[in-house]
């Protein structure tokens, strides 16, 4: 029973990845989703591989070797327990609960299947960032038998200690989210907290190693005191102790088999247990009437703003736009520097070029349109029977891709304009050049949704995170303006400069978007009304 529960939740989780109806896909399909998720797994490895690279040498020159594993313990407990701690909400507040309970299924039995599809994900994402440390490691010729032998225990045991605090903070929020009305507010500002503390600390993480290269016993003491078990994941493991080694595994194991028994025991009290819910008070107002355009919109506007984790994973960079754009009038000067070198690196390119290109960049991360469609869910049969053109709906999931995307560039545009701009042509290439390519991703991303549609979700973050369209809109954007960035260098920049190059893909970008547009006005219409 255990086995058949963890098979179902775990398809249940991976269903946006591999499992495709027929009619649309098939083997072909199947490996192209195969070949993204691979190549984006690689990426992630490259990157930390690549930090991990810079950190090993200077690390074990000074005999602190502890530290190395200790900063892979951190980076992958902290990576672990934010990738899963809203997914741990599910042990508490699963939409099957009552009827796994009405089944002569045992409590401990829907525990441990749930724990052991969280600890799977568990393991995953520790890979990604102890594999790069691991190879790294062996390669820089400081593996040992013994040595491989402590890192993979400890390896073994740290996802562990990460599921039992994801699961303790999955428990509290689930707690206080069900009392409150605001909830998906909270749920916003704490992922952004935390992931903005996670790029903080890694921004900063060269200027820490000075500093424990420089005060390393110091450090190293405090380091012991705040983090006994990572300081024991550590130092088990450079130091092949069996004894510090013994103590993570302390650390690691007794608190979650301690969790285990406690929830087992109280499983179906915790499941069958009335918390409280949060009470919406009716108030009379007057309905306002408004044109079909404009309240699918709303309609649009109300959903997204009702689900974070759409917020966070289709429209991320539109926060970064406005940090930024607040950043560019406090730390103007270390801005210029960045500028400075940047352009150096790239010949001496213009400084509103460079600004230009990094804002289409991030423009290119939000791609609230290329799930649109596929959000509809089960829902979509009563869209298709509005009494509207299917111009009309189309149009009001672009303009909601626009709202998420074309004010807080507006504001890094202003922003970027006020720190590199030399004339009014260069203050419009600002700002225009990324609204343009904004338009023409809201309607291309739109356009692929349609094309590949997924309905048959079981979760937002399947179609938003993992679907195909989604997938091709993020890597298809970035592969395009890396591309003509390439074509620009070795084609056309002798001939003409790289803001006049900038114009021309302005005017690009505006008529793929007009072509697209009449696409989805008259074919894309058709293919809607037969979904």
């Amino acid at each position: 029973m255990i086995r058949n529960l963890f098979l179902i939740n775990l398809k249940a989780l991976l269903a946006g990845i591999l499992r495709l109806r027929r009619k649309n896909g098939g083997t072909p399909r199947k490996f192209f989703f195969i070949l993204i998720m691979v190549l984006a797994f690689a990426s992630f490895m490259l990157t930390f591989g690549s930090l991990f690279y810079l950190l090993r040498d200077p690390i074990f020159d000074a005999n602190i070797g502890w530290f190395y594993f200790s900063i892979q313990a951190v980076m992958s407990f902290a990576l672990s327990v934010f990738g899963t701690v809203f997914s741990a909400q599910t042990l508490f507040m699963a939409k099957d609960n009552e009827l796994l309970l009405s089944m002569p299924i045992k409590p401990f039995d829907m525990l441990l299947g749930r724990l052991l599809v969280l600890l799977a994900f568990e393991y995953a994402f520790e890979l990604i960032i102890t594999a790069p440390a691991f190879i790294i490691w062996a390669m820089g010729g400081y593996a040992t038998p013994a040595g491989v032998l402590y890192c993979l225990a400890g390896y073994a045991f740290l996802p562990l200690m990460a599921l039992t605090v994801a699961c303790f903070l999955g428990w509290a929020l689930s707690s206080i989210f069900i009392r409150i009305k605001r909830k998906n507010i909270i749920t916003l500002a704490l992922s952004l907290f935390i992931l903005l503390l996670y790029l903080h600390l890694y921004s900063r993480l060269q200027n820490y190693l000075n500093t424990l290269l420089a005060r390393d016993m110091e450090i190293s003491e405090a380091f012991r005191r705040a983090m006994p078990p990572l300081y024991a994941f550590g130092s088990g493991i450079a130091n092949q102790s069996p004894t510090d080694m013994g103590v993570f595994m302390l650390w690691a194991l007794a608190p979650f088999l301690l969790m285990v028994v406690v929830m087992t025991l109280n499983y179906r009290k915790i499941l069958t247990t009335n918390r409280g819910t949060a009470k919406t008070i009716y108030r009379e107002k007057a309905s306002r009437a408004s044109g079909a355009r404009l309240a699918l919109t709303k309609k649009e506007l109300a959903h997204y703003a009702a689900n974070p984790m759409v917020i966070l994973n289709t429209s991320i960079c539109s926060v970064f736009m406005l940090i930024g754009a607040g950043a560019v009038f406090v730390k103007r000067a270390e801005f210029l520097i960045y500028l400075e070198q940047i352009s150096s690196l790239l010949g001496d390119a213009p400084q509103p070029a460079i600004a230009a290109a990094v804002l289409v960049l991030m423009c290119s991360m939000n791609n609230l349109s290329a799930s649109l469609i596929s959000l509809e869910g089960r829902q979509f049969w009563i869209t298709k029977t509005i009494p509207v053109h299917p111009k009309v709906i189309f149009l009001s999931k672009i303009y909601m891709h626009l709202i998420s995307s074309v004010f807080p560039c507006l504001a890094a545009s202003v922003s970027a304009a006020f720190l590199t701009a030399k004339s009014v042509t260069d203050c419009l290439f600002i700002i225009v050049f990324p609204q343009t390519f904004i338009l023409l991703s809201a309607v291309a991303g739109l356009s692929i949704n349609l094309i590949f549609p997924r309905f048959d979700w079981t979760s937002e973050m399947q179609p938003v995170k993992q679907g195909v369209s989604a997938m091709i809109t993020i890597f298809g954007s970035v592969t395009v303006i890396m591309t003509l960035y390439v074509v620009y260098i070795f084609a056309f920049r002798r001939f003409i400069s790289i803001m006049a190059f900038g114009w021309i893909l302005t005017a690009a970008s505006a008529a793929a978007a007009f072509i697209v547009w009449k696409w989805l006005s008259g074919a894309g219409a058709r293919k809607l009304m037969k979904l």
